[in-house]
């Protein structure tokens, strides 16, 4: 039998999978953008002779990232506003941010590592530029115990039961 006022779900484990998740995504293209400088300082572009597309492929790099964080933030912001919206316990309502965050991560992700291939390609480094303000964007999503709370409008139970551990 459960204590009274104790926990209804497991919200703590929740927030802790949500956090090494976003570690995880985060510090790959974080690994990534560092490996591909490495490659290019040491060994050159592997394509140069793309350099005569660049400026088309630059644009089209910088068009396609902008859209693809735009319907990134649509979409976190869309499964955020089902999830704070609904009567569900704390641990649910969590779960429901994690996969918001997962997909907002994926489609940074995607953008990142489409301009950090594209920049080992042709070592221009506009694309390592891009691929970093993309990183900035994923890291300005930190799942912190505020943050949460605020985007899901928890109530101070709830916010109470996300901070115990």
């Amino acid at each position: 039998m459960r204590e009274q006022g104790a926990p209804t779900t497991d919200a703590p484990k929740e927030f802790r999978a949500t956090r090494i998740i976003f570690i995880g995504i985060t510090a790959l293209v974080f690994l990534f953008l560092l490996a591909a400088i490495f490659i290019v300082q040491s060994l050159g572009p592997l394509k140069p002779g793309w350099n005569e597309y660049f400026n088309y492929i630059k644009w089209g790099m910088g068009i396609l990232s902008t859209v693809l964080l735009v319907f990134a933030r649509q979409v976190f912001h869309k499964s955020i506003g089902a999830a704070k919206n609904s009567l569900i316990p704390a641990g649910e309502k969590l779960s429901q941010y994690r996969t918001a965050l997962v997909k907002y991560l994926g489609i940074c992700e995607f953008a990142a590592i489409l301009n950090i291939v594209l920049f080992i390609f042709t070592g221009e480094s506009i694309f390592i530029i891009i691929a970093a303000v993309v990183l900035g964007f994923m890291l300005a999503m930190t799942p912190t115990q505020r943050r949460v709370a605020m985007l899901l409008e928890l109530d101070g139970r709830e916010e109470q039961e996300l901070k115990s551990r």
